[in-house]
């Protein structure tokens, strides 16, 4: 039961980080289109 948590928990950082990285991407995307 613990092993299905604690994947849970790995998937959730995982996505959670690749979320995070796309968000970066268009706020970068949006600066330089500001000219920024």
């Amino acid at each position: 039961m613990k092993r299905v948590i604690l994947t849970a928990i790995c998937a959730a950082m995982v996505s959670a980080g690749a979320f995070a990285q796309t968000v970066d991407e268009v706020i970068n995307k949006n600066i330089t289109a500001m000219g920024g």
